[in-house]
């Protein structure tokens, strides 16, 4: 006489029959002696002696990885103190592009003869033998069409800080000895960045430099 309890005895068990399901589709040019294929997501492999996945070996000694794989870099300050590659670009013999009206830059222009910088009125690198470096706002002495002139730097093809515009040329204002500007209209947009700059730098006894912003057509 048949029972539940012997039909269920006889039938095989669910792992068997999972085993024999994963046997038949086992693939027959595997290395491999089982056809369980591990999956995981650590790039950290079984035979690797790394240990925990926060502190793995290709992270040791890279000084820009994250916490808790970062190191404390050992290169002196002195190396690093004086590396602004960012919003420092123009020296001497930087050719520059004239964006004002005046008729001196406008000749310039038109034959193809840029101003190109001879000084600059800078205190950064200053002692240096290659001279001091420029950034926006700062004044620079130029040479064009064989005539010294002096210039305001309004823009910059080098990288700048987060949120200050990059032109795609190094533009310049020529200016007066006063301080006040040649032309009387500037054609390309300014960065409103150099306001406080030359606010601060200008002296109404000497040279004032805000007179630029009155005939600025555009601020970016």
């Amino acid at each position: 006489m048949f029972s539940l309890k012997s039909i269920l005895n006889s039938l095989p068990s669910v792992g068997s029959r999972v085993s024999r399901i994963l046997k038949l589709g086992e693939c027959k040019t595997s290395p491999t002696s089982t056809g369980l294929v591990q999956l995981h997501t650590s790039p950290v492999t079984g035979s690797s002696s790394a240990g925990s996945i926060w502190r793995l070996p290709m992270n040791d000694g890279n000084e820009g990885a994250v916490w808790p794989n970062k190191i404390h870099c050992l290169t002196h300050r002195k190396h690093k103190a004086q590396q602004h590659w960012h919003t420092w670009g123009i020296f001497k013999t930087t050719k520059m592009n004239v964006v004002d009206n005046s008729a001196l830059g406008r000749k310039a222009m038109a034959e193809g003869r840029p101003p190109k910088v001879i000084e600059v009125y800078s205190r950064k690198h200053l002692m240096r033998s290659h001279g001091s470096y420029g950034k926006l706002g700062d004044r620079v002495l130029v040479a064009v069409m064989g005539q010294k002139k002096k210039g305001i730097i309004v823009g910059m093809k080098a990288k700048q800080r987060p949120g200050v515009p990059r032109f795609d040329s190094n533009n310049v204002v020529l200016i007066e000895e006063n301080g006040n500007p040649s032309g009387n209209r500037i054609t390309a947009p300014l960065p409103n960045c150099i306001r406080p700059i030359l606010q601060k730098d200008s002296n109404p006894k000497k040279a004032d430099y805000t007179k630029l912003f009155a005939i600025a057509t555009k601020w970016v």
